[in-house]
């Protein structure tokens, strides 16, 4: 039976963490899309009583991400890394850093991978050795390419922490825990190991199963170092004295995208339903309109009704306030990375170029605290790499900060071009081409509904113009 400490540690979790882990979920599958975007998570599902389960599942089947966060994030990152960062100041025996941190990759590469994480979820940078209980000197680390190196650790990995009055860690609990299928003739285990950092040790407790599910006693493992400091990192964090979690334009972002991707859903089923039709028919349908109406579907009921015969189809004519929602969430989008969408920003003319009214201000502030945080990460980097060196060190690695209106004009073409590729603003004209079918179809023949859609192509859409703001 393990010692009941123990499974306080275990059961430990740090509750702003907790309180907003679903979030990080959204965001970190928004940025991968593809089958991490399960519709059975993210799409909304009415109660029973108006959406059936198999109208749901039908939905799940149809329903297409139109992942918005990766490709602005990357616009984003790329334009704060532009201009590469001066580390001239960097000691000669850091230069490891530059060619191999993590996982043989070096700072350029991680930092850009740091960079995109953070503005999606919170994570923890541990600089580790290879020989931590025994440190090396630094010609026996060099002869023996031992340098310590990066471990990165996302948000459902950062179990809990302390810090101190002045705002650096006491301790951090970390989850390394793992799948053990080292053995071929036995089944893939999970190992349950969570590490504890403190300024003077790693502990790792590890769970040892006694045949149950339940009942484990714990084997831990202590290692001493002399750093003087938990050599961890954390970004993602805002003010670590009230553990307040930085808030990233990205994950209103992935909200705004969930939103599209649902009202998508309503649209992709109401276009699939409008393409069949039933006609409800009294009494025996003649075999004469059975297989004359293409996709018609009949349904025959008591002769002696008063109804009369009527098609029944989906009504396309209402879709148009689905599109009017997307379009909605497409300028909340513009709006979180400082701009105005194309249909509302008002623009002039100076020396021949086209400029904004309004400077951008808030996308500036986003590249400018980005840029911030990616140079106090890397400063915080390389200096932990020195402890292990026994050195104390000031790297003054310096990102450029400064952003000018050309850099946010450039960020805002490419998000107009991105815009473009996107599916909604052509719904309409999809739906034209469905009604006029359903419409049409039977009465006119195949070459004149050709020439009617490349007429609905041609056509350029004109939309009523709402002016907004934004707050800075």
């Amino acid at each position: 039976m393990a010692d009941p400490k123990y499974k306080v540690l275990f059961e430990r979790r740090n509750q702003m963490l907790k309180k907003n882990e679903e979030l990080y979920n959204l965001t970190r599958d928004s940025y991968i899309g593809g089958s991490a975007y399960n519709p059975s998570k993210y799409l909304i599902k009415n109660n029973t009583e108006l959406e059936p389960q198999a109208v749901y599942n039908f939905r799940c089947e149809l329903a297409s991400y139109s992942n918005h966060v990766e490709p602005l994030l990357n616009i984003i990152i790329g334009a704060v890394y532009k201009q590469p960062p001066d580390r001239s100041n960097v000691p000669e025996f850091l230069s490891y850093v530059e060619k191999d941190i993590y996982k043989g990759k070096g700072i350029d590469l991680f930092m850009l991978n740091i960079a995109l994480q953070s503005q999606l979820y919170p994570v923890a940078i541990l600089i580790d050795s290879p020989k931590l209980s025994s440190p090396l000197t630094r010609a026996e680390r060099i002869l023996y390419n031992l340098n310590p190196y990066a471990v990165v650790y996302k948000y459902n990995e950062i179990r809990d922490f302390s810090i101190d009055t002045k705002g650096e860690l006491l301790w951090i609990l970390l989850d390394n825990t793992y799948i053990d299928n080292s053995d071929p003739m036995k089944e893939e285990t999970e190992i349950v190991t969570y590490t504890l950092w403190t300024k003077t040790q790693a502990i790792s407790f590890t769970k040892v199963m006694n045949g149950t599910d339940k009942e484990y006693t714990v084997r831990v493992d202590t290692v001493d170092h002399n750093l003087g400091i938990v050599p961890i990192v954390l970004s993602g964090f805002n003010n670590l004295d009230n553990d307040s979690l930085q808030s990233s334009p990205f994950q209103n972002i992935a909200l705004s995208s969930k939103k599209i991707y649902n009202v998508g859903s309503m649209i992709d089923c109401s276009l699939f339903n409008g393409t069949f039709q039933l006609l409800v028919y009294p009494g025996k349908a003649p075999d004469a309109l059975v297989g004359s109406y293409g996709s018609v579907a009949i349904i025959e009921f008591q002769a002696d009704s008063s109804i009369t015969p009527q098609f029944i189809k989906s009504g396309l004519d209402e879709i148009e306030p689905y599109i009017t929602e997307i379009k909605r969430q497409e300028k909340s989008i513009y709006h979180q990375l400082g701009f105005k969408d194309p249909e509302s920003e008002a623009v002039q003319y100076d020396s021949g170029k086209m400029k904004t009214v309004e400077f951008a201000l808030k996308t500036q502030n986003i590249l400018h605290n980005i840029a911030i945080n990616l140079q106090f990460i890397e400063n915080s980097i390389y200096k932990i790499c020195a402890k292990y060196d026994q050195e104390d060190i000031d790297p003054k690695i310096i990102y450029d900060t400064k952003f000018t209106e050309e850099n946010i004009t450039e960020i805002k073409t490419e998000l107009d071009e991105l815009f473009k590729i996107y599916p909604y603003e052509n719904l309409r004209k999809e739906t034209a081409k469905v009604r006029s079918k359903l419409t049409l179809a039977d009465k006119i023949d195949d070459n004149t509904l050709d020439t009617i859609y490349k007429d609905i192509d041609s056509t350029e859409i004109q939309e009523a113009t709402t002016v907004t703001t934004i707050q800075e």
